[in-house]
């Protein structure tokens, strides 16, 4: 399918697809798993070289103030290249420093900004890996300080960050955001590696003090900055399924034309042929339907089901691409060292992220049916 971009849309999805090119692959994945590192550091100083970190950030501030359909081209061709970085999940949390106050959230926009501190969102609660939703840590006044108690479960990256941007709800019910470095007293990271060679983590927080220059955003406003977050977020890891999911069909269409059985390609059995262009299909609608949602958040006109349905889809459609092309190349693809098998741990992470697609049917149901 072609998107209807505009001139400066096209030059970023090319200029993101040389890029990612040269920074991503899977013999790089490869390194970083042997070296037991999660995040590629000399791509991410690349990506924030090239103003990645700041591409949702006002310009006013210093970043590129771009929206989500520019978003959604980048991190699909993370997605198509498997680049190693969080970077648009440090581009989102950016945005909301940039709209904040506060002493810890300048000196946070600045190190995200610039590549020297990675700078992560942290804003679903007590839930669990496959239903994320859950209690925000309550928060309470002592003096001009805060005191955060509570948790945040399976959040991604929290590893390998440099900041947390983490929500929290007041005794009043209102919402808050804050920084907090994840060396803070009192303040405990429980991390387990995913299938992926990343990881997620669950943060206690016991007690933590949080000053008043650690303070973004609080009120009606921290509600809708987490809001924000939460649909920049799962736009993102839809967007990176999609160019996984763009990535294997390739391998897809290789092996199909490599392997023969019964002397001839096993391309040329028409049961694998439709099996092929359902994959195609599947991949094209789920590009359009990302697009959408994507121009949908920027004219601030997309309908709540709109993110779960994208997810659900993504992570659903993906998958089932995934284990066929794992089926065609027989035995080998569930070796290791088949570039298959990598693609596959990659998108059952991806897809159990932020919720998986059982989560997110769910949650579709609750909001799309209440309408009349």
């Amino acid at each position: 399918m072609e998107l209807l971009l505009d001139e400066h849309q096209r030059l970023l999805e090319d200029s993101a697809s040389r890029l990612c090119r040269d920074l991503g692959g899977l013999l790089r994945v490869r390194s970083l798993q042997d070296a037991d590192e999660q995040v590629d550091r000399s791509a991410w100083k690349a990506l924030t070289q090239a103003g990645w970190s700041g591409l949702l950030v006002p310009e006013t501030a210093g970043g590129m103030g771009l929206g989500a359909v520019e978003l959604f081209l980048v991190q699909a061709e993370i997605g198509r290249q498997d680049v190693r970085v969080p970077i648009m999940s440090v581009a989102v949390a950016a945005r909301e420093l940039a709209l904040g106050s506060g002493d810890a959230a300048c000196e946070a926009l600045s190190g995200a900004l610039d590549g020297t501190l990675l700078v992560l969102p942290c804003i679903h609660g007590a839930g669990t890996p496959h239903a994320p939703a859950g209690a925000l840590p309550r928060a309470r006044r002592l003096g001009d300080q805060l005191c955060l108690q509570g948790r945040h479960l399976a959040v991604p990256g929290v590893a390998v960050a440099d900041r947390l941007l983490v929500a929290a709800q007041a005794i009043d019910g209102s919402h808050l955001l804050c920084v907090i470095p994840p060396d803070a007293v009192r303040l405990a990271i429980h991390t387990r590696r995913t299938i992926d060679g990343a990881s997620i983590s669950d943060v206690t927080f016991d007690d933590v003090m949080v000053p008043a220059g650690g303070i973004v955003t609080e009120g009606a406003g921290a509600g809708l900055a987490m809001a924000r977050i939460h649909a920049a977020l799962t736009l993102a890891v839809s967007a990176e399924l999609l160019g996984l999911g763009e990535a294997v069909m390739e391998l897809l269409l290789t092996q199909l034309t490599r392997r023969e059985q019964f002397g001839r390609p096993i391309g040329a059995f028409q049961a694998l042929q439709h099996r092929a262009v359902d994959g195609f299909i599947t991949l094209e609608l789920l590009r359009s339907l990302a697009f959408r949602v994507a121009r949908a958040i920027d004219r601030s006109s997309e309908h709540p089901a709109m993110l779960p349905a994208l997810k659900a889809k993504a992570g659903r459609g993906v998958l089932s691409l995934t284990r066929l092309t794992m089926q065609v190349h027989g035995a080998m693809g569930y070796a290791a060292e088949h570039d298959i098998g990598l693609r596959y741990k990659r998108a059952l992470s991806l897809s159990a992220l932020h919720g998986g697609d059982a989560y997110q049917f769910e949650r579709f149901s609750e909001i799309a049916g209440g309408l009349p």
